[in-house]
């Protein structure tokens, strides 16, 4: 029984490091993406990646949302609005995840009192 037990963690951290890997592979893949230009492609390994925790993709959809590049709002003045506050609320999901760029982005809406965060400039500089 104990060694079925060691077994089963031991298969258990190998998927969590192959999950990790693949992970930081797609990762790769969608910055690529993006910078060649094929947002489709980018779009969605950054909506799964960030769907699965990924920090790092939250923030940089979040900013890919918060600035419309890329995204039909781009082409439909009237969707600006809402891919704005995706992208604000990407950005503080990444910050809960304790991503620095995420975190120092939150730190310049609080700085700057960007709804939905009020002005606090204790909040701003902690």
């Amino acid at each position: 029984m104990k060694h079925l037990l060691i077994l089963i963690i031991v298969c258990l951290i190998g998927l969590a490091a192959n999950t990790a890997r693949a992970s930081n592979n797609d990762y790769q893949k969608a910055g690529e993406a993006y910078e060649r230009g094929d947002y489709k492609t980018a779009l969605k390994l950054y909506r799964d990646l960030a769907s699965l925790g990924h920090a790092q993709a939250q923030y940089d959809l979040g900013v890919i949302y918060f600035t419309g590049i890329g995204l039909e709002a781009e082409k439909n003045p009237q969707k600006v609005l809402g891919t704005i506050r995706d992208g604000i609320a990407l950005i503080a999901k990444a910050a809960e995840n304790n991503n620095p760029d995420a975190l120092s982005m939150v730190a310049s809406f609080y700085e700057r009192g960007l709804k939905p965060y009020s002005k606090d400039l204790e909040k701003a500089h902690a």
